[in-house]
């Protein structure tokens, strides 16, 4: 079965990508941050993989890995998210133009790719109690490999 016109969307994910940022006063770790993460295709191309790794500079890094989807029924991309400190998290994705927005229980993002779609910038939110929400983190990333082809 071939995967849903939608899934090509992810396409501009693709490649290996660094950001560097900004851990919020308000965030449970505050400080400068990077991050370096590779996006893929699964074999089949119904699903997208992001393998990568977060340092807020000064505490140990955080390898995660993220599943991306497309759900036709809901029109969304559900994402599953796993790190190496043993979280688990759901998200839901819509894009509009070139900006994504991610949806979660506790954490939410926008990210606003360029118009040349090597870059883009991101904006993260945490709630602790489902109502109120604070700044978790600022980055800008950049594409620095291309995708490799398979």
């Amino acid at each position: 079965m071939a995967p849903p016109e939608e899934i090509r969307r992810l396409e501009c994910f693709l490649g290996s990508w660094r950001a560097e940022g900004e851990s919020k006063p308000s965030a449970p770790i505050p400080g400068p941050l990077t991050a370096a993460d590779t996006y893929e295709w699964f074999p089949g191309g119904h699903f997208l993989v992001d393998q990568g790794e977060l340092h807020v500079i000064g505490h140990p890094r955080t390898p995660h890995l993220w599943v991306f989807g497309y759900d036709p029924e809901r029109a969304v991309y559900p994402i599953h998210a796993f790190d190496a400190d043993g979280h688990f998290r759901q998200y839901e994705a819509t894009v509009h133009d070139r900006i994504w927005a991610i949806t979660g229980q506790w954490e939410r993002g926008t990210l606003e790719f360029d118009a040349r779609g090597d870059g883009y910038t991101a904006r993260w939110e945490f709630t602790k109690d489902g109502k109120t929400w604070l700044p978790l983190c600022e980055m800008a990333a950049r594409r620095v490999a291309a995708p490799r082809r398979g």
